[in-house]
């Protein structure tokens, strides 16, 4: 299974089999009435492999601004502007993912 308990004298281990972001969370241990606690962080297997570069366009060009990024499980990936999602349902802004390849294209 994917996890398994281990027992080594008064210890008590749980081991995580194929660590994934659904395991991120809190984890505690209880005996009776008392219990310890631990969170744990998984961070995920995605990697900027090549990242966006500052460009300067005029008013009314069209741009593009690209990255790639290894992502193995298929996270979910946003474009902001400011902080902010960018609005993935207007026609000013086209969004195109090919293989590591993620793209922006500002009309």
């Amino acid at each position: 299974g994917k996890y398994e308990f281990i027992k080594e004298g008064l210890k008590r281990r749980l081991v995580i089999k194929n660590c994934s972001i659904k395991d991120d969370g809190k984890y505690v241990c209880r005996l009776l009435d008392q219990e310890v606690k631990a969170e744990l962080f998984v961070s995920p297997d995605v990697k900027f492999v090549k990242k966006m570069e500052d460009k300067i366009c005029k008013e009314k060009e069209t741009i593009s601004l690209e990255c790639k990024a290894t992502n193995p499980h298929k996270h979910a990936f946003k474009w902001l502007k400011d902080g902010e999602p960018i609005n993935v349902d207007s026609t000013r802004y086209e969004i195109v993912q090919k293989g590591e390849a993620y793209k922006l294209i500002i009309k």
